[in-house]
């Protein structure tokens, strides 16, 4: 359905997914720059504030751990959201079913896959770190439950994209 001249038509819609994409990366910057701020106050605290060494051990590693996540969730969120951006560029010039999109999704898959994976491992570390699950850890092993979801919906598109492809290209050499 085109809806010339208004906001909802195929080229427009891209372009605003590109703008949303580039406010999530804004966003995401500003919540991790917070997170490690955090992160890096609670490690100089436990290394600098703790007499006798033991007592803020477990402080020092929930620190290293969660400034670790941070960071390699941001690095997987930045390449996917720099692979999304790419693909909604050539999908408003009309290139919908290619491999160039089959492979961009793959890429994101496993951009969310990762992130899955260290948030989940995080949510282990910090439930032996502080021997038991609390608050927290619920909300990462949420996190890391919907970056796994995602990342199963993004490989599943990534397939379709591909099948799709291959069977535009076997029409245009039937006729």
């Amino acid at each position: 359905m085109k809806h010339k001249g208004s906001i909802l038509n195929e080229r427009n819609i891209f372009t605003v997914l590109r703008a949303a994409t580039i406010a999530a990366g804004v966003i995401g910057t500003a919540i991790a720059a917070l997170l490690m701020s955090i992160g890096a106050d609670c490690l100089y605290m436990s290394l600098t504030l703790c007499e006798d060494g033991e007592s803020c051990g477990c402080w020092t590693a929930a620190s290293v751990t969660g400034l670790a996540t941070v960071l390699s969730v941001s690095v997987c969120a930045y390449i996917a959201l720099a692979a999304f951006y790419r693909m909604c560029g050539r999908l408003r010039e009309g290139g919908a079913f290619t491999r160039e999109n089959a492979r961009t999704m793959a890429r994101i898959a496993r951009c969310f896959a990762a992130a899955a994976a260290a948030l989940l491992l995080c949510t282990a570390a910090m439930t032996v770190i502080w021997g038991g699950f609390v608050l927290p850890h619920v909300y990462l092993l949420l996190l890391g439950l919907a970056c796994a979801g995602a990342a199963l919906l993004c490989r599943a598109l990534a397939l379709l994209v591909g099948r799709a492809e291959d069977m535009q290209r076997e029409n245009e050499l039937t006729i």
